[in-house]
């Protein structure tokens, strides 16, 4: 930026480039710092269609966020009905089959966002992280499935799992 003979400022154009977030910061401010998907308005509450294109939208914007949180980890990857829940049965290859317990995550997302591929995406990064065998519950989701639907999956997942467990 400067300013010109007649008292106009100029500014500098910068060409766009990507730059590091730096590694001085606290973890807080990295995280703020961080890219995040973009912010998409609510639908009417009535409008199913709507509520639909909504969650749509959010699940695309937030997949490459959760793909380069999950850092390429890998593990065995079974579906399973759990008393009528879908649950996605995650174990790490480095991870013995009956050792050391089940983590049972039910996903973030307001019971609302990151059903099916997200919740598996995101349940093999938990399963990665915590070297556990987890079990993600892919609980149902309005519009198709209105509240308690994703709240009664999450307890039969929790039942089916205190039966093998």
């Amino acid at each position: 930026m400067r300013m010109s003979d007649d008292g106009t400022i100029e500014l500098a154009h910068v060409a766009a480039r990507h730059l590091p977030i730096p590694t001085h910061l606290s973890d807080m401010a990295r995280a703020f710092l961080t890219p995040q998907p973009p912010r998409i308005p609510y639908p009417a509450v009535d409008d199913k269609a709507g509520w639909a294109a909504y969650v749509s939208a959010v699940n695309q914007a937030v997949l490459p966020m959760l793909s380069a949180m999950n850092g390429g980890a890998t593990a065995q990857v079974e579906t399973r009905d759990a008393n009528g829940a879908r649950v996605f049965d995650i174990l790490p290859a480095s991870v013995e089959a009956e050792g050391r317990g089940v983590v049972l995550e039910m996903h973030g997302g307001a019971l609302i966002l990151c059903g099916g591929d997200l919740c598996r995406l995101m349940g093999t990064s938990t399963a990665a992280r915590l070297q556990r065998r987890v079990w993600a519950v892919d609980y149902r989701m309005p519009p198709a499935h209105p509240y308690p639907a994703a709240l009664d999956d999450c307890i039969a997942a929790y039942r089916a799992l205190l039966d093998v467990r």
